[in-house]
């Protein structure tokens, strides 16, 4: 998508963003840390994990 001819601003512009390439190239990811940041949590926490949830490993929950 080539959008550089044209001006976008608000709604528009941000609905279109998302496919478009940074310049610099995208920064790596940085590691969020989890499960530990919930591991010694200190009121209850409940876990849901999905059976079909494409974004994550399956047996997540066991592992925290």
């Amino acid at each position: 998508m080539d959008v550089s001819t044209c001006a976008l601003d608000g709604h528009c512009g941000a609905m279109v963003a998302p496919p478009l390439k940074h310049p610099e190239g995208s920064p790596g990811r940085d590691p969020d840390g989890f499960p530990g940041k919930v591991a010694n949590a200190a009121c209850p926490v409940w876990l849901i994990e999905m059976s079909d949830d494409q974004m994550i490993e399956s047996g997540w929950a066991a592992k925290v």
